[in-house]
């Protein structure tokens, strides 16, 4: 039972949709699966890039130090989606440490097996070209708002961005289904708990307890963005 998972786990992986049934059997045949506790680390910062994954269960949260000591957050990964696809066109050293924040099942393959299946399929090579290209904007987005403002503008960025990729209703509130503590939420826009908890209180509609957040209405938090831009300029 534990290889049939496995071995579908790769070609359940977006970037392989349309392929052949030929080219998913390659696909197949390259799977290695990897089980991680909360707080275990995946890979770390600077390590040798040389593997892709697909995270089939859990999250992952993902890190960068900067040369100043600061730890922030960059994002979260979680079930169906892909860590690792920058590895497969070039030498290259892991930009982020990523961390399971639950239990997590993850699949994976080497970049030398990857290149094997797609030398066999130009298909999947373009697939993947466009799949990182997209990750690529999303992570330029989010980093240049880390730049853009002061705390609460990078918070209130933050809650918009995780209201959008995980919120979801329950009756008429907006619950995020990743959780998410006070210096977590630090942690990924560079500042401090006392900071976030202080900001949150004067948020309107937000409630962020227990690791649990729910926001009454999304649209105030882009209200609140404009705002704050507003100020800026």
């Amino acid at each position: 039972m534990e290889n049939n998972v496995t071995t579908m786990c790769m070609t359940s992986l977006p970037l392989f949709e349309g392929l052949s049934a030929k080219e998913k059997n390659v696909i197949r045949q390259l799977a290695e699966k990897k089980y991680l506790k909360k707080g275990e680390v995946l890979f770390y910062q600077d390590e040798n890039a040389d593997a892709l994954y697909l995270i089939k269960k859990g999250r992952l949260k993902l890190s960068r130090i900067f040369p100043d000591g600061r730890e922030i957050a960059i994002g979260f990964t979680g079930t169906d989606e892909v860590l690792g696809q920058d590895a497969l066109f070039r030498d290259n050293s892991q930009v982020a440490t990523a961390t399971a924040v639950e239990d997590a099942f993850v699949c994976y393959c080497t970049k030398e097996q990857f290149e094997r299946a797609v030398q066999k399929s130009p298909q999947l090579a373009m697939k993947i070209i466009a799949n990182l290209g997209k990750k690529l904007h999303e992570t330029t987005s989010w980093v240049s708002s880390l730049a853009a403002g002061d705390v609460k503008y990078r918070l209130v960025s933050l809650l918009e961005r995780l209201s959008e990729e995980y919120g979801r209703y329950e009756g008429d509130r907006l619950k995020l289904d990743v959780k998410l503590t006070h210096q977590e939420l630090a942690d990924f826009i560079g500042s401090s708990r006392v900071m976030v908890t202080n900001i949150l209180k004067q948020l309107p509609g937000v409630e962020a307890k227990g690791g649990i957040i729910w926001i009454e209405d999304p649209s105030v938090l882009t209200c609140e963005l404009d705002g704050l831009e507003e100020m800026v300029e």
